[in-house]
Protein backbone atom coordinates (compact mmCIF):
# COMPACT_ATOMS: atom_id res chain seq x y z
CA UNK A 1 0.00 0.00 0.00
CA UNK A 2 2.88 2.38 0.73
CA UNK A 3 4.28 1.72 -2.75
CA UNK A 4 0.93 2.43 -4.40
CA UNK A 5 0.40 5.63 -2.41
CA UNK A 6 3.84 6.87 -3.45
CA UNK A 7 3.01 6.19 -7.07
CA UNK A 8 -0.35 7.91 -6.92
CA UNK A 9 1.16 10.97 -5.26
CA UNK A 10 4.03 11.27 -7.74
CA UNK A 11 4.47 14.58 -9.57
CA UNK A 12 3.02 14.61 -13.08
CA UNK A 13 6.25 15.77 -14.71
CA UNK A 14 9.37 13.65 -14.60
CA UNK A 15 12.86 14.40 -15.82
CA UNK A 16 13.12 13.70 -19.55
CA UNK A 17 13.22 10.06 -20.61
CA UNK A 18 16.14 9.07 -22.88
CA UNK A 19 15.10 8.62 -26.51
CA UNK A 20 17.04 5.40 -27.06
CA UNK A 21 16.97 2.17 -25.04
CA UNK A 22 20.79 2.01 -25.04
CA UNK A 23 20.88 5.34 -23.17
CA UNK A 24 18.56 4.34 -20.32
CA UNK A 25 19.77 3.87 -16.77
CA UNK A 26 18.48 1.06 -14.54
CA UNK A 27 17.02 3.69 -12.19
CA UNK A 28 14.07 5.64 -13.57
CA UNK A 29 14.20 9.43 -13.84
CA UNK A 30 13.12 11.29 -10.72
CA UNK A 31 9.29 11.23 -10.40
CA UNK A 32 9.10 8.98 -13.46
CA UNK A 33 6.26 6.46 -13.60
CA UNK A 34 6.40 3.28 -15.66
CA UNK A 35 3.60 0.78 -16.31
CA UNK A 36 4.24 -2.49 -18.12
CA UNK A 37 2.63 -5.69 -19.32
CA UNK A 38 5.04 -8.58 -19.86
CA UNK A 39 3.84 -11.95 -21.13
CA UNK A 40 6.06 -15.02 -21.38
CA UNK A 41 5.35 -18.62 -22.36
CA UNK A 42 7.60 -21.66 -22.00
CA UNK A 43 6.74 -24.74 -24.06
CA UNK A 44 8.31 -28.06 -23.11
CA UNK A 45 8.12 -31.42 -24.87
CA UNK A 46 10.71 -33.27 -22.80
CA UNK A 47 12.71 -33.38 -19.59
CA UNK A 48 16.28 -33.58 -18.33
CA UNK A 49 17.48 -36.64 -16.40
CA UNK A 50 19.88 -36.72 -13.45
CA UNK A 51 22.86 -36.22 -15.79
CA UNK A 52 21.25 -33.15 -17.39
CA UNK A 53 20.65 -34.96 -20.69
CA UNK A 54 17.53 -33.85 -22.53
CA UNK A 55 15.00 -36.64 -23.09
CA UNK A 56 12.10 -35.80 -25.43
CA UNK A 57 8.66 -37.18 -24.64
CA UNK A 58 7.86 -39.55 -27.47
CA UNK A 59 4.12 -39.78 -26.83
CA UNK A 60 3.36 -36.17 -27.84
CA UNK A 61 2.93 -34.81 -24.30
CA UNK A 62 3.40 -31.03 -24.01
CA UNK A 63 3.85 -28.81 -20.97
CA UNK A 64 3.09 -25.08 -21.24
CA UNK A 65 3.55 -22.41 -18.59
CA UNK A 66 2.50 -18.82 -19.30
CA UNK A 67 2.84 -15.80 -17.03
CA UNK A 68 1.31 -12.35 -17.51
CA UNK A 69 3.17 -9.77 -15.42
CA UNK A 70 1.61 -6.43 -14.49
CA UNK A 71 4.41 -4.10 -13.47
CA UNK A 72 4.64 -0.63 -12.03
CA UNK A 73 7.81 1.33 -11.19
CA UNK A 74 8.49 4.80 -9.81
CA UNK A 75 11.61 6.96 -9.61
CA UNK A 76 11.92 8.28 -6.07
CA UNK A 77 15.04 10.26 -6.96
CA UNK A 78 17.78 10.34 -9.58
CA UNK A 79 19.48 7.50 -7.68
CA UNK A 80 16.61 5.30 -6.38
CA UNK A 81 13.54 3.70 -7.95
CA UNK A 82 11.08 1.09 -6.66
CA UNK A 83 9.06 -1.50 -8.54
CA UNK A 84 6.27 -4.04 -8.11
CA UNK A 85 5.34 -6.96 -10.40
CA UNK A 86 2.14 -9.00 -10.07
CA UNK A 87 1.97 -12.28 -12.03
CA UNK A 88 -0.98 -14.30 -13.29
CA UNK A 89 0.10 -17.88 -14.01
CA UNK A 90 -1.43 -20.40 -16.39
CA UNK A 91 0.04 -23.92 -16.32
CA UNK A 92 -1.15 -26.64 -18.69
CA UNK A 93 -0.18 -30.24 -19.40
CA UNK A 94 -1.60 -31.95 -22.49
CA UNK A 95 -0.91 -35.65 -22.87
CA UNK A 96 -0.45 -37.50 -26.13
CA UNK A 97 -4.02 -38.77 -25.85
CA UNK A 98 -5.34 -35.20 -25.72
CA UNK A 99 -6.20 -35.04 -22.01
CA UNK A 100 -5.45 -31.60 -20.53
CA UNK A 101 -4.83 -30.56 -16.92
CA UNK A 102 -4.78 -26.80 -16.44
CA UNK A 103 -4.48 -24.28 -13.61
CA UNK A 104 -4.76 -20.48 -13.68
CA UNK A 105 -4.17 -18.22 -10.70
CA UNK A 106 -2.17 -15.52 -8.98
CA UNK A 107 1.57 -16.17 -8.80
CA UNK A 108 4.22 -14.99 -6.38
CA UNK A 109 4.43 -11.19 -6.29
CA UNK A 110 7.85 -9.56 -6.68
CA UNK A 111 8.97 -6.13 -5.45
CA UNK A 112 12.23 -4.36 -4.98
CA UNK A 113 14.37 -1.27 -5.32
CA UNK A 114 17.21 -0.20 -7.60
CA UNK A 115 19.93 2.12 -6.30
CA UNK A 116 22.39 3.74 -8.73
CA UNK A 117 24.65 6.16 -6.88
CA UNK A 118 27.50 5.78 -9.38
CA UNK A 119 27.22 6.76 -13.03
CA UNK A 120 29.42 8.30 -15.65
CA UNK A 121 28.81 9.64 -19.11
CA UNK A 122 28.95 6.20 -20.71
CA UNK A 123 28.73 3.81 -17.75
CA UNK A 124 26.65 3.02 -14.69
CA UNK A 125 26.71 0.73 -11.66
CA UNK A 126 23.57 -0.12 -9.70
CA UNK A 127 22.57 -2.32 -6.78
CA UNK A 128 19.27 -4.06 -6.18
CA UNK A 129 17.37 -5.43 -3.20
CA UNK A 130 14.44 -7.66 -4.11
CA UNK A 131 11.74 -9.81 -2.53
CA UNK A 132 9.45 -12.59 -3.75
CA UNK A 133 6.35 -13.06 -1.61
CA UNK A 134 4.36 -16.32 -1.19
CA UNK A 135 1.16 -14.98 -2.74
CA UNK A 136 0.57 -17.79 -5.24
CA UNK A 137 -1.31 -21.02 -4.63
CA UNK A 138 1.05 -23.46 -2.90
CA UNK A 139 -1.42 -26.12 -1.76
CA UNK A 140 -2.07 -29.02 -4.15
CA UNK A 141 -5.79 -29.10 -3.41
CA UNK A 142 -8.62 -27.02 -1.96
CA UNK A 143 -8.43 -29.10 1.19
CA UNK A 144 -5.64 -27.83 3.45
CA UNK A 145 -3.35 -30.67 4.48
CA UNK A 146 -4.28 -32.96 1.60
CA UNK A 147 -1.17 -32.89 -0.60
CA UNK A 148 -2.11 -36.13 -2.30
CA UNK A 149 -5.13 -34.71 -4.08
CA UNK A 150 -3.31 -33.13 -7.02
CA UNK A 151 -5.80 -32.22 -9.72
CA UNK A 152 -3.88 -29.22 -11.02
CA UNK A 153 -0.62 -27.32 -10.60
CA UNK A 154 0.76 -24.81 -8.13
CA UNK A 155 1.25 -21.14 -8.98
CA UNK A 156 3.57 -20.28 -6.08
CA UNK A 157 6.29 -21.90 -3.98
CA UNK A 158 4.80 -20.94 -0.60
CA UNK A 159 8.20 -19.55 0.39
CA UNK A 160 9.84 -16.11 0.53
CA UNK A 161 12.93 -15.06 -1.44
CA UNK A 162 15.30 -12.22 -0.53
CA UNK A 163 17.83 -11.21 -3.17
CA UNK A 164 20.72 -8.76 -3.40
CA UNK A 165 22.61 -8.02 -6.59
CA UNK A 166 24.52 -5.60 -8.77
CA UNK A 167 24.34 -4.58 -12.42
CA UNK A 168 26.80 -2.58 -14.52
CA UNK A 169 26.59 -1.23 -18.06
CA UNK A 170 28.78 0.57 -20.54
CA UNK A 171 27.67 2.38 -23.73
CA UNK A 172 29.32 2.93 -27.08
CA UNK A 173 27.89 6.26 -28.15
CA UNK A 174 24.16 6.03 -28.92
CA UNK A 175 24.32 2.75 -30.83
CA UNK A 176 25.41 -0.01 -28.42
CA UNK A 177 25.11 -1.02 -24.78
CA UNK A 178 26.69 -3.92 -22.90
CA UNK A 179 25.38 -4.83 -19.47
CA UNK A 180 26.01 -7.58 -16.96
CA UNK A 181 25.34 -8.43 -13.36
CA UNK A 182 24.64 -11.04 -10.75
CA UNK A 183 22.68 -11.71 -7.59
CA UNK A 184 22.51 -14.01 -4.59
CA UNK A 185 18.99 -15.22 -3.79
CA UNK A 186 18.26 -16.50 -0.28
CA UNK A 187 15.17 -18.71 -0.31
CA UNK A 188 13.67 -19.05 3.15
CA UNK A 189 12.11 -22.29 4.46
CA UNK A 190 8.39 -22.60 5.12
CA UNK A 191 5.72 -25.14 6.02
CA UNK A 192 4.15 -26.01 2.66
CA UNK A 193 1.28 -28.10 1.38
CA UNK A 194 3.26 -30.05 -1.22
CA UNK A 195 5.64 -31.71 1.26
CA UNK A 196 4.61 -34.26 3.91
CA UNK A 197 6.44 -35.54 6.96
CA UNK A 198 8.05 -38.97 6.88
CA UNK A 199 5.47 -40.40 9.28
CA UNK A 200 2.64 -39.01 7.14
CA UNK A 201 1.21 -37.14 10.13
CA UNK A 202 1.13 -33.73 8.46
CA UNK A 203 2.85 -31.26 6.20
CA UNK A 204 6.61 -30.77 6.28
CA UNK A 205 9.00 -27.86 6.15
CA UNK A 206 10.56 -27.18 2.77
CA UNK A 207 13.73 -25.20 2.19
CA UNK A 208 14.30 -24.35 -1.50
CA UNK A 209 17.96 -24.21 -2.32
CA UNK A 210 19.55 -20.77 -2.43
CA UNK A 211 20.48 -19.54 -5.88
CA UNK A 212 23.30 -17.67 -7.60
CA UNK A 213 22.38 -16.01 -10.86
CA UNK A 214 24.35 -14.00 -13.41
CA UNK A 215 23.57 -12.61 -16.81
CA UNK A 216 24.47 -10.23 -19.57
CA UNK A 217 22.93 -8.47 -22.55
CA UNK A 218 24.23 -6.74 -25.67
CA UNK A 219 21.88 -4.20 -27.28
CA UNK A 220 22.53 -2.65 -30.70
CA UNK A 221 20.39 0.35 -31.74
CA UNK A 222 21.19 1.75 -35.20
CA UNK A 223 18.10 4.02 -35.26
CA UNK A 224 15.92 5.68 -32.61
CA UNK A 225 12.90 3.46 -33.19
CA UNK A 226 14.43 -0.04 -33.13
CA UNK A 227 17.09 -2.12 -31.39
CA UNK A 228 18.31 -5.72 -31.53
CA UNK A 229 19.67 -7.58 -28.54
CA UNK A 230 21.01 -10.86 -27.28
CA UNK A 231 20.97 -12.03 -23.65
CA UNK A 232 22.15 -14.97 -21.54
CA UNK A 233 21.10 -15.92 -18.00
CA UNK A 234 22.93 -18.44 -15.79
CA UNK A 235 21.54 -19.91 -12.57
CA UNK A 236 23.15 -22.25 -10.08
CA UNK A 237 20.61 -23.67 -7.63
CA UNK A 238 21.73 -25.35 -4.41
CA UNK A 239 19.92 -28.55 -3.34
CA UNK A 240 16.54 -28.18 -1.69
CA UNK A 241 15.79 -29.82 1.66
CA UNK A 242 12.70 -31.15 3.40
CA UNK A 243 12.02 -32.15 7.00
CA UNK A 244 10.35 -31.28 10.27
CA UNK A 245 10.72 -28.87 13.16
CA UNK A 246 13.24 -29.94 15.77
CA UNK A 247 12.70 -30.23 19.53
CA UNK A 248 10.97 -27.17 20.89
CA UNK A 249 10.32 -25.97 17.31
CA UNK A 250 13.40 -23.72 17.53
CA UNK A 251 15.25 -25.51 14.75
CA UNK A 252 14.62 -27.47 11.59
CA UNK A 253 15.84 -31.00 10.89
CA UNK A 254 16.11 -31.12 7.12
CA UNK A 255 17.41 -33.63 4.60
CA UNK A 256 18.60 -32.70 1.11
CA UNK A 257 16.36 -33.71 -1.80
CA UNK A 258 18.53 -35.74 -4.23
CA UNK A 259 19.28 -34.13 -7.61
CA UNK A 260 17.26 -31.01 -6.72
CA UNK A 261 19.97 -28.48 -7.63
CA UNK A 262 22.24 -27.78 -10.55
CA UNK A 263 23.23 -25.34 -13.27
CA UNK A 264 20.92 -23.80 -15.88
CA UNK A 265 21.72 -21.55 -18.84
CA UNK A 266 19.16 -19.79 -21.04
CA UNK A 267 19.86 -17.63 -24.11
CA UNK A 268 17.51 -15.16 -25.80
CA UNK A 269 17.27 -12.92 -28.86
CA UNK A 270 15.37 -9.63 -28.56
CA UNK A 271 13.71 -7.00 -30.75
CA UNK A 272 12.79 -3.64 -29.20
CA UNK A 273 10.56 -1.10 -30.97
CA UNK A 274 10.41 2.44 -29.53
CA UNK A 275 7.87 4.69 -31.31
CA UNK A 276 8.74 7.39 -28.75
CA UNK A 277 10.74 7.84 -25.58
CA UNK A 278 7.62 7.05 -23.54
CA UNK A 279 6.52 3.86 -25.28
CA UNK A 280 8.40 0.60 -25.81
CA UNK A 281 7.21 -2.61 -27.45
CA UNK A 282 9.40 -5.68 -27.37
CA UNK A 283 9.53 -9.33 -28.29
CA UNK A 284 11.99 -12.12 -27.57
CA UNK A 285 12.57 -15.81 -28.16
CA UNK A 286 14.93 -18.12 -26.33
CA UNK A 287 15.69 -21.61 -25.09
CA UNK A 288 17.45 -23.49 -22.33
CA UNK A 289 20.83 -24.75 -23.60
CA UNK A 290 22.16 -26.24 -20.33
CA UNK A 291 20.19 -27.75 -17.49
CA UNK A 292 20.14 -30.21 -14.61
CA UNK A 293 17.58 -32.79 -13.49
CA UNK A 294 14.08 -31.34 -14.00
CA UNK A 295 12.02 -34.29 -12.73
CA UNK A 296 12.15 -33.62 -8.97
CA UNK A 297 9.40 -30.99 -8.89
CA UNK A 298 7.98 -31.13 -12.43
CA UNK A 299 4.63 -32.52 -11.22
CA UNK A 300 4.07 -29.36 -9.15
CA UNK A 301 4.41 -27.00 -12.11
CA UNK A 302 6.87 -24.70 -10.33
CA UNK A 303 9.42 -23.20 -12.70
CA UNK A 304 11.22 -21.57 -9.76
CA UNK A 305 12.09 -24.98 -8.28
CA UNK A 306 12.48 -26.97 -11.49
CA UNK A 307 13.43 -24.82 -14.52
CA UNK A 308 12.04 -26.82 -17.42
CA UNK A 309 13.80 -27.10 -20.79
CA UNK A 310 12.16 -25.94 -23.99
CA UNK A 311 11.43 -22.79 -25.94
CA UNK A 312 10.42 -19.50 -24.34
CA UNK A 313 8.53 -16.71 -26.14
CA UNK A 314 8.18 -13.29 -24.53
CA UNK A 315 6.58 -9.96 -25.35
CA UNK A 316 6.11 -6.70 -23.48
CA UNK A 317 4.64 -3.21 -23.67
CA UNK A 318 5.94 -0.38 -21.45
CA UNK A 319 4.43 3.08 -21.10
CA UNK A 320 6.17 5.96 -19.28
CA UNK A 321 5.17 9.31 -17.81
Amino acid sequence: MLLLSLLLSAPSQARDWPRRSVEADVVLPRAGLELSLDADTRITSGERDVSGTYRPWTDGTRWTRSVLWLGVAHGLSDAVSIDLRIPTVRASLTTGSGQTTQTTGLGDVELGAWMQPWRGRVWGLAGRLGFKLPSGSSWPSDTTGDPGAISGFLTGTGTTDVSAGVQAHVRAGRVARLEGGGAWVTRLPALVGYAISEDGAGNAWFDPGDMVQAGGRLLIQPIDAAALGGAATFKYILPSAVGAAGPGSNSLQLTDVPFSGGSFLDVEGQLVISPSARLEIGGAGGLQVVGADTTRFAHLGLQALSPQPGVQIRGWVTARW
